[in-house]
């Protein structure tokens, strides 16, 4: 049984082709990654190594906390690629997940880098959406186009629709803009 098998991951199909996803219940992550002491930070890249080669790309989605969990997932990989909103406290959450990422590159993952932001429910008709995005912009590099704000992401999801399949032709410029994101993501060398 491999490392993921055995702390209770399994990889599943996912409704796209190819892209597998890693199911695990909230118990068994808290109990290998954050409760189990020594070792901890690096059990998930344990993890990962053992079938990272088979894929072109391996993602992480956080929560948006700076919790053991997001130490976990950091430690374990090479390029960090920050999704936000522009808003203040957005603005401010990237300053401290920033200082994290320092704490990781100097403790555990010595290669660890921010690759850029993606800006999410950008609001770009709105004076604090255009200031923040200039002012988040000016800190770190930006992964474009923003993602404007579209009613199409929630009534797809809440379909339990991707949006590609989705019949609109706001959900179509989305996944245009994915498309350009993944595109660039998959460009950034470690």
């Amino acid at each position: 049984m491999s490392v993921l098998g055995s702390v209770g991951w399994n990889l599943m199909p996912s409704r796209l082709g190819g892209v597998p996803t890693v199911g695990s219940t909230l118990e068994l992550v808290r109990d290998e990654l954050v409760t189990a002491g020594a070792g901890r930070e690096g059990r998930l890249r344990s993890a990962i190594e053992t079938v990272g080669e088979r894929y072109d790309l391996v993602l992480i989605d956080c929560p948006p906390s700076l919790d053991q969990l997001t130490i976990n997932a950091l430690a374990a990989s090479e390029v960090v690629v920050v999704v936000s909103e522009a808003k203040l406290l957005s603005a401010e959450g990237i300053a401290k997940l920033t200082r994290t990422v320092e704490t990781v590159r100097e403790h555990y993952a010595p290669t660890l880098r921010i690759a850029g932001v993606v800006i999410n429910k950008h609001e770009d008709r709105t004076i604090g959406g255009r200031e923040w995005f200039e002012q988040i912009a000016s800190a770190l590099p930006m992964i474009e186009p923003a993602v404007p704000k579209r009613a199409a992401i929630a009534d797809a999801l809440e379909a339990a629709t991707g949006l590609d399949q989705w019949p609109s032709r706001r959900a179509e410029e989305l996944v245009v803009i994915y498309d350009q994101h993944l595109a660039t993501i998959e460009g950034v060398k470690p």
